[in-house]
């Protein structure tokens, strides 16, 4: 290093992963008196192009954690279909684990119960983006709840072919079962959604229809601000 100026090639080979950028800020530590603002602006600018991408894992992750508290919350303390967790007492104190067929009724409930508010918050959405979290946490607590019911499922089978010694772990029967379940669900998914994008875009159209159709006696109602306070 000769009078403070930075050795930009001993950077480049330290830190090949590095952009431009970054071997700016780097060298700019590396020379006397070190300058750091090149480096405190590329971390802003690293943040300020992941702020996007952090915010949507931060709002997944929020969105999950709350899901399974739910899920937990109703099928342990009000339907008591799983132990209490932690409990050391006895099972009439700690609770039993329900049969599977208990938790898919409890699971279909919820789906049934949750249909509704899906619709509700499809119908506010577009003024309250922040409700499309709560379409996902109630979707995905219907998941953990089939989830629940289905590996209690497993592990009836699972005893059930050890009572018969038709195996010893049934993994493999656990693993096929679990492979047909994949696959019925894909069907279902790949069934039912064209008939949902159908009935979406038909309702768009009609609301576009009935906006538009206001053109003559209230000017400006096609507009998108219109359309959204309409809605």
């Amino acid at each position: 290093m000769q009078d403070g100026a930075p050795d930009d090639r001993n950077v480049q080979l330290l830190c090949p992963i590095l952009s431009l950028r970054g071997r700016v800020a780097v060298s700019s530590l590396c020379r006397w008196p070190p300058n750091a603002r090149p480096m405190r602006a590329h971390i802003l600018a690293l943040y300020a192009d992941a702020e996007a991408t952090i915010s949507s894992f931060v709002n997944s992750t929020i969105v999950y954690v709350i899901a399974k508290q739910w899920a937990d919350l109703l099928s342990i303390y009000v339907f008591r279909l799983h132990p209490r967790p932690f409990c050391t007492e006895d099972p009439p104190v700690c609770g039993r684990e329900a049969q599977a067929w208990q938790m898919y009724l409890f699971a279909s409930g919820l789906l049934l119960v949750l249909t509704p508010l899906q619709q509700a918050v499809a119908r506010h959405e577009k003024r309250l983006p922040s409700l499309k979290k709560v379409q996902s946490a109630s979707a995905q607590a219907v998941g953990w709840s089939l989830g629940a019911a289905s590996v209690r499922l497993l592990i009836v089978v699972d005893n059930a072919g050890a009572s018969l010694s038709a195996c010893d772990s049934c993994n493999l029967l656990n693993t096929v079962a679990s492979a047909a379940a994949t696959l019925v669900t894909a069907a279902v998914i790949v069934v039912v959604e064209p008939a949902v994008l159908r009935l979406t875009m038909a309702k768009d159209g009609e609301e576009r229809t009935a906006c538009c159709s206001t053109l003559l006696t209230t000017p400006g109602s096609c507009s998108p601000q219109a359309s959204s306070t309409t809605s």
